[in-house]
């Protein structure tokens, strides 16, 4: 299996109840579930990580960076997602 398709889910919340905050294809293929706890995730053979607010916020930035090399003018509507102004004009 390639890394690719691994299965892989991130959880996230206090560390007596640690839940799945997100999951890839394949994770969900095999039967991981978004809110499930950590304890009932680690039943499926998935590899679990932690959420990394800190490399969040480093790829927000990075992201935020790249959308300047098309328009001065951008817009970050959520995290992840950045709207950017096309058409050529200033001001």
């Amino acid at each position: 299996m390639s890394r690719k398709d691994q299965a892989l889910a991130l959880v996230d919340g206090p560390e007596s109840l640690l839940k799945v905050i997100a999951a890839n294809k394949s994770a969900r293929s095999a039967g991981v579930c978004i809110g499930i706890t950590k304890l009932q995730a680690e039943a499926f053979t998935v590899e679990l990580r932690n959420r990394a607010s800190a490399d969040e916020e480093s790829a927000q930035a990075d992201l935020i960076d790249c959308a300047y090399n098309f328009s001065p003018r951008i817009e970050v509507t959520a995290p992840g997602t950045i709207i950017f102004d096309l058409t050529g004009q200033s001001g």
